[in-house]
């Protein structure tokens, strides 16, 4: 991995990269012009909230730590498929990231380079979708490079696995399924 991308991601650098379900767009999720740039790529509006990728959860830091332990060891048990979580923030995340609601969505990535990527950040990226809102997601690098090629600062290598489904959606504290 290039020693300078973590430098690049936290002075405001946007990406395109494959996640276990599909293409998105990340950044960092403390840089306001950066997230403000994905969401006028997308077309997206503030108030929707955005999606945190994490390699481990504890680089959640304080959101995290706060956590009932029952909780912690919840999102510590394994899972067959790519399940994102929606996580009281507490008023720990930027209102840019959570957008209306008092929860973040959270996800728990087991793709090697976001791995290494959080782990070098010390933090949590952004992962939207690589596409305009409303229109069809991107599932292989191709459709990535030619739609957003100019619009971000690096594309990230690897592919999405054809057969992965979108992520469930689980609320934390009451275990409800939403997706």
């Amino acid at each position: 991995m290039n020693l300078f991308l973590p430098l690049a991601i936290k002075q405001g650098a946007v990406f395109a990269y494959p996640t276990e379900t599909v293409w998105g767009l990340g950044c960092s999720p403390f840089h306001y012009d950066a997230v403000m740039r994905i969401l006028d790529i997308k077309h997206r509006d503030l108030n929707k909230g955005l999606i945190l990728l994490v390699g481990q959860w504890d680089q959640l830091g304080e959101l995290f730590a706060q956590l009932p332990a029952k909780d912690r060891m919840l999102l510590n048990q394994p899972t067959l498929d790519p399940t994102t979580y929606l996580i009281e923030h507490k008023n720990l995340i930027p209102s840019w990231i959570t957008g209306q609601f008092k929860t973040v969505a959270v996800r728990r990535s087991t793709n090697a380079w976001i791995k290494q990527i959080c782990a070098q950040l010390g933090h949590p990226i952004v992962s939207t979708s690589a596409n305009v809102s409303g229109q069809k997601t991107v599932r292989n690098k191709y459709v990535a490079t030619k739609q957003f090629y100019s619009q971000v600062d690096f594309i990230a290598p690897g592919d999405v696995d054809s057969k992965t489904k979108p992520s469930k959606i689980i609320h934390l504290s009451t275990q409800k399924r939403l997706r």
